[in-house]
C-alpha cells in the first residue's frame, strides 16, 4: 500500500555499518509489522521495483524476478514448518 505522495520513503533509522535501512514499500512492511523487522532484520542492498511471475503450488510456491534473473522457490516443510526459500537460476 506504499504510496509516494503519501508515505515516507524512509523511517530514518540508523542501520549497523554496512547494512542498509529498507525502504519505499517494503521498508513501509519492515517498519510497520514487528514480526517482519525481527525475522529478517537490516537490508544488505536497496530496494529493486521489478515485475516478477508467481507460480503457486501445493507445498510451495516460485517466484521468477527478472532484474535478478532467477527463480526463487519456498518449499514447505511436510511437518507445518516455515518452509526454506532456494535460489535458482534460470526463468520459467
Amino acid at each position: 500500500t506504499f504510496d509516494e505522495n503519501v508515505d515516507p520513503e524512509s523511517g530514518g533509522e540508523v542501520p549497523p555499518t554496512g547494512l542498509r535501512e529498507p525502504t519505499r514499500g517494503f521498508g513501509k512492511v519492515w517498519r510497520t509489522y514487528n514480526t517482519v523487522k525481527g525475522n529478517l532484520g537490516w537490508a544488505i542492498s536497496a530496494e529493486i521495483a521489478d515485475f516478477s511471475a508467481i507460480q503457486e503450488f501445493t507445498r510451495g510456491r516460485m517466484v521468477y524476478i527478472p532484474a535478478r534473473g532467477d527463480v526463487l522457490a519456498l518449499m514447505a516443510n511436510v511437518d507445518g514448518g516455515t518452509g526454506t526459500w532456494v535460489s535458482l537460476s534460470g526463468s520459467f
